[in-house]
């Protein structure tokens, strides 16, 4: 399995909460402080093609949301690899799966995969 990738804040508590969740059941995981550094091209580029639309990965419930929100899907694409804050908390990535926000379906699928392959 590819390495877990979490990309939060640590002031985001749901962030916080997939660390922990991951944490408390053994798994290691990669944890990206998008405060401290922004998505690579690729990276982003990835997660979007999963993801299908940057709509997704974009939080409305953030300030932030109203200078982005009228932009075209490249424009709003370039503003989220120049400022993540943009961006809803945590991203959770898995080799060619992504979720956005906290999923304990997603964390428990991704435990029971890891627990698989290392058996």
């Amino acid at each position: 399995m590819a390495g877990i990738q979490i990309f939060g804040s640590k002031k985001c508590a749901q962030s916080r909460k997939a660390q922990r969740f991951l944490r408390e059941r053994g798994i290691p995981f990669q944890w990206i402080d998008l405060t401290q550094r922004s998505f690579s091209a690729g990276e982003l580029d990835n997660i979007l093609r999963v993801l299908g639309s940057v709509d997704v990965l974009l939080d409305p419930d953030k300030k932030e949301y109203c200078m982005i929100r009228y932009l075209t899907e490249q424009g709003q694409r370039e503003k989220l690899l120049e400022d993540p804050s943009y961006c809803r908390t945590p991203v959770l990535r898995c080799g060619n799966r992504v979720a956005v926000g906290y999923d304990p379906v997603f964390l428990q699928a991704l435990v029971v995969q890891s627990r698989e392959e290392n058996l």
